[in-house]
Order: C-alpha cells, then sequence, then structure tokens
C-alpha cells in the first residue's frame, strides 16, 4: 500500500487486524500523478506486472461482486456509431466522423448491459450498452482489452429501422452479430440478449469492473 494509508491502515487491513488474520504490508511512496495505482505499485516495489493484482467491487443486479483482476489487464472502450452491416462486418462511425470498418473475424468476446440509477424514469432500450471485444493487446502498461461501445441509440443500421422498438433492434443487432462472428457470449447468449433481462449496474465503472473479472 502507498505509506500514506499505512499508519491508518485501509478499511482491508482494519478488516483482518480485527478478524486477526495475519498480513504483511507491503509499503511505497505514492505519487499523486501517477496514472494507475496498481501499476505504481508494481514498478515501486519491483514487481512483474502480472503478480501483483487488483480488487474491484461491484454492484451487479443489486448484488455486490468482488473481482481480483491482474493490475496489467484494462479495458479501452471507444463509443462508435454503427451505420451499416454486411458479411464482412460492421461499418462504423467515430464521434468525429471518422468512418470504418470493423471485421467479424476481428470480434473475439461480446458483452451487454443496462446502466441504470435505480430511480431512473427512462425507458428499456435507452441505457443499454454493447461491448464488442478484441483480442487483448499487450503493452509497455500491460494487456489491453480494447472494444468498440456502442448503446442501443447508436445503432443506426437500416435494416433495424423498421424493429418496433429501440430494444427488439438491440436484440436483433446483438443475435446478428454473435452469429457472424462466433464470439463468445459474456457471461451468455441468454444474458447478452436479455432473454431474461440485461444485467444491470449503477454506472459504467460498475459494469466495467464485472466484465474484467469475467475476463480474467
Amino acid at each position: 500500500m502507498a505509506k500514506r494509508q499505512a499508519a491508518g491502515g485501509t478499511p482491508a487491513t482494519v478488516a483482518l487486524t480485527r478478524a486477526g488474520v495475519a498480513f504483511t504490508t507491503h509499503a511505497y511512496d505514492h505519487d499523486p500523478a501517477a496514472p494507475s495505482y496498481g501499476l505504481e505499485a508494481a514498478e515501486a516495489l519491483g514487481l512483474p506486472h502480472e503478480q501483483v493484482f487488483k480488487t474491484l467491487l461491484a454492484d451487479a443486479d443489486g448484488a455486490l461482486v468482488v473481482a481480483v483482476v491482474p493490475v496489467a489487464r484494462r479495458l479501452a472502450p471507444t463509443s462508435m456509431q454503427a451505420v451499416g452491416i454486411d458479411a464482412r462486418g460492421l461499418r462504423l462511425k467515430s464521434r468525429g466522423g471518422t468512418a470504418g470498418v470493423l471485421q467479424w473475424q476481428q470480434i473475439i468476446g461480446l458483452s451487454t448491459a443496462r446502466i441504470e440509477d435505480p430511480a431512473s424514469t427512462e425507458q428499456l432500450g435507452d441505457n443499454l450498452v454493447l461491448d464488442l471485444l478484441m483480442a487483448p493487446e499487450s503493452t509497455p502498461d500491460g494487456k489491453v482489452v480494447r472494444c468498440v461501445r456502442l448503446s442501443a441509440q447508436d445503432l443506426a443500421i437500416p435494416q433495424l429501422q423498421n424493429e418496433p422498438s429501440p430494444l427488439r433492434g438491440f436484440q436483433r443487432f446483438v443475435a446478428t452479430a454473435l452469429k457472424a462472428s462466433g464470439a463468445t457470449p459474456h457471461p451468455s447468449r441468454e444474458e447478452c440478449l436479455g432473454l431474461q433481462g440485461f444485467a444491470t449496474f449503477p454506472d459504467l465503472a460498475a459494469y466495467e469492473a464485472a466484465l474484467l473479472a469475467r475476463l480474467a
């Protein structure tokens, strides 16, 4: 842990102390400008990135879950708009207007979620997100899982415009993407399609924590 926390401890070390569980603290000087606590800790302690882990807490459908993942693994989503679809892949447009094609074989995983504040009055379909996951890339900062992130409103595909609702268009697109790409659904095909309801999270951070845990 960073030395500034060593004296009073963290909630985790306080709980361990109260429970009488033995543990060893590894302290280091924290740099407030460091972009990543986990990578900073690994480098300060002289440990390989893959041997240092971080805990992520998430609220998944009202249940608290804890994920333990390597500090070097992170998700790098890029928000896009889908404007076309064919046998090759998905035609995309960036927020800045740049167009490109994401080929089906580039997609190795697919994940969906509903991001909703419990007090929200938004209609189902207005708060759905879809991540098209690509193979992890090794970088100097560890493995990065890049993905194209689409919301239901980002599906500006002509073939979907006759669907009776944004929800039905979203489900049809997910089914098409799974079939065309052969990608692994996370956590399952039924949940990605929302057949029994979509996995719901209070915010994107909680969703991404749960997704990283599944990918670990």
